[in-house]
């Protein structure tokens, strides 16, 4: 009751003009409730962001038959370095290379299970009729290239052959596509 007749008669006095309010008490009120609204724009944008980021960075998860539509969009980009692979574990991964007008087939040996791959790559490779050529990305990791042929459709069917001779892929595996 003590503390209703102080407002009451606190108030008066701001009415009048003979007392100012506290700004100190009035700008901690505001300043806080402006802080907390800054903190969940914040908090909603930094989340925002994080799924378009990783969104944009994470595998898709497919089938083969989607390989032509995605070489035809890696020789359409205009990125120089652009590439995409696909794998079912990491010591199958492959990846398709658009270079100078020709797409290449590559199997990365950076590890120790991957190199234990490299005769039978070459091995598959040959009973297909390709040669392997060696290159690198970094020069640290020996990279074994195969030309394939220039349409998307035949190169498609060249890779799988050799993903399936060597890695036993099929058709209806889900494969992780790498950007």
């Amino acid at each position: 009751m003590l503390r209703l007749a102080r407002r009451s008669r606190a108030e008066s006095f701001y009415a009048r003009g003979a007392l100012a309010r506290p700004r100190a008490a009035r700008s901690t009120r505001t300043l806080g409730a402006l802080q907390m609204r800054l903190a969940v724009l914040a908090g909603v944008l930094a989340v925002a962001a994080a799924v378009v980021f990783f969104r944009s960075r994470v595998a898709e998860h497919r089938t083969y038959d989607d390989v032509p539509g995605r070489l035809k969009e890696l020789r359409d980009n205009s990125d120089p370095t652009a590439f995409f692979g696909f794998h079912t574990r990491d010591v199958d991964a492959l990846y398709f290379v658009y270079e100078n007008g020709a797409l290449f087939l590559d199997y990365e040996l950076y590890n120790s299970p991957k190199e234990g791959y490299a005769a039978p790559f070459r091995k598959t490779a040959a009973a297909h009729g390709f040669s392997v050529t060696t290159t690198s990305y970094d020069q640290v990791h020996t990279v074994l290239r195969i030309q394939l042929s220039s349409v998307e459709s035949e190169a498609a069917e060249q890779a799988y052959g050799i993903a399936h001779d060597l890695f036993g892929i099929k058709r209806a595996t889900r494969l992780e596509f790498l950007p």
